[in-house]
C-alpha cells in the first residue's frame, strides 16, 4: 500500500532526527560516512554498503538507532554479493541496450533529415540534422532515469532474500515499480539535494554579498574564513539528516509496493485470492470458494509451502507398540478364626452364643 511522499519522508525526517540527536548517534554516524566514503571505492565494499543502507533504514525507522553491526550481518554472505553484483550489471546492460536503441533511432532520424537537406538544396544540411535527432536526447535521458528508478529496490530485495537469483530480483523490481512508487523516490533524492543545494547556495553567495557590502576591507579575510567555518558546521549538523532520512524512506516504501519473494511468501502463505466473480453468495458457507481464483505461482512459492508444510506433518508410526506391564497390586489377607480378634468383636460373640 502506497502511502504518499509527504508521509513517507516526514516520517524518515522525524526518525532520522530522533536518531542523530535524541538518542545521540551523531558522532557514531560521521565515523561510518567517513568508512563508507573510502568503501564504496571498490565495486564489492560498495555492495556491502548498498545492502547494509536497507537494514539501516529499518532499524532507525524501528528503534531510531545506528547498529552497525546488525545492518552487515550476514551480508558478506558470498552467493548474496556475487549475484547481487551480477545483477547490477545486468541491469547496466539492459540501460546500456536501451540508450544504443535510441542512438540508432537518433542517427536514422538525422539521416532523413540529412537527405530532405539534398534534395531541397538547403544551405545548411546540419540544422535539419539537429532538428530531426534533438529530440532523441532528452528521451534518452528519461529513459536512464526511469531505468534507475525501476531498478531502485533491487538491494532492498538481496537484503530481505538471501537466495534469490538475479532473474528473480530483476522481475521483483520491474512488476513492483512500474506502477507505482517511482515518483516517490524520485521526490526523495530531490527533495533532499534540493535543501542541500539551497544551503550551499545561501552560505556561499549570500554570505559573499553579505560580507563584501558590511565588513570593512581590512576585515574580510578573517570574517570569510570564520563564515566558512560556521557554513560548514551547519551542514555538517544538517546534511546527515536528509541522508539518513533518505534510507528511510526508501527501506519503507519498498516494504509497502516491492513485491520480493519474502513478501509474495508472508502474503500467499495461506490464501491466495486474485479477483472475486461478482456471483450472488447464498446462505450457505460452501459456496464461498467459488468467488476466488487462484493466481499463478511464478517464484513457485505455493509449491514449495505445500512440500514443506507435508514434510513437517507427523505421520503413524509404523513400529510395534510396546505393551507396558501392568503393576498388579497384592490383595489383603482375609481373616481367619485363627486369628486373634478385637475385643469389641469377642464379646459380641459370646453374647450370640449365650442367646442360642
Amino acid at each position: 500500500m502506497h502511502r504518499g511522499f509527504k508521509y513517507y519522508y516526514g516520517e524518515g525526517l522525524k526518525s532520522s532526527r530522533k536518531t542523530l540527536y535524541k538518542n545521540k548517534c551523531f558522532f557514531r554516524y560521521i565515523l561510518y560516512f567517513l568508512a563508507e566514503l573510502i568503501g564504496r571505492v571498490l565495486i564489492v565494499f560498495n555492495a556491502h554498503f548498498n545492502l547494509a543502507a536497507v537494514r539501516q533504514g529499518y532499524i532507525i525507522r524501528k528503534n531510531n538507532k545506528l547498529d552497525f553491526s546488525s545492518a552487515f550481518r550476514n551480508v558478506g554472505k558470498r552467493v548474496s554479493i556475487w549475484t547481487y553484483i551480477l545483477t547490477l550489471c545486468f541491469e547496466g546492460l539492459i540501460i546500456i541496450a536501451g540508450i544504443v536503441a535510441i542512438a540508432t533511432l537518433a542517427v536514422i532520424f538525422g539521416s532523413i533529415g540529412y537527405g530532405i537537406a539534398k534534395l531541397s538544396a538547403a544551405e545548411s544540411a546540419e540544422a535539419l540534422i539537429l532538428i530531426f535527432a534533438a529530440p532523441f536526447a532528452p528521451l534518452a535521458g528519461i529513459y536512464v532515469l526511469v531505468s534507475l528508478l525501476i531498478f531502485s529496490p533491487t538491494a532492498y530485495v538481496f537484503a530481505n532474500n538471501a537466495d534469490v537469483s538475479a532473474g528473480e530480483a530483476v522481475c521483483a523490481c520491474y512488476r513492483s515499480m512500474l506502477n507505482k512508487g517511482k515518483a516517490t523516490v524520485f521526490l526523495t533524492y530531490f527533495v533532499s539535494s534540493l535543501l542541500k543545494l539551497l544551503y550551499l547556495g545561501v552560505t556561499s553567495v549570500g554570505g559573499y554579498f553579505v560580507i563584501q557590502i558590511y565588513v570593512p576591507n581590512d576585515l574580510i579575510t578573517v570574517v570569510a574564513i570564520a563564515w566558512g567555518i560556521v557554513s560548514f558546521l551547519g551542514y555538517v549538523a544538517f546534511a546527515p539528516i536528509l541522508t539518513l532520512a533518505n534510507k528511510v524512506v526508501k527501506e519503507h516504501l519498498f516494504e509497502d509496493v516491492v513485491l520480493d519473494p519474502a513478501t509474495a511468501a508472508r502474503i500467499n502463505e495461506k490464501v491466495n485470492i486474485s479477483i472475486c466473480n461478482g456471483k450472488k453468495v447464498e446462505a450457505s458457507s460452501r459456496n464461498l470458494a467459488s468467488l476466488f481464483e487462484y493466481t499463478e505461482d511464478p517464484y513457485k512459492i505455493i509449491e514449495e509451502t505445500q512440500k514443506k508444510s507435508c514434510l513437517l506433518e507427523s505421520k503413524p508410526s509404523k513400529t510395534k507398540k510396546i505393551v507396558q506391564p501392568v503393576e498388579v497390586k497384592p490383595q489383603p489377607k482375609k481373616k481367619t478364626m485363627e486369628e486373634p480378634q478385637p475385643a469389641s468383636l469377642a464379646t459380641h460373640m459370646s453374647a450370640e452364643g449365650l442367646k442360642n
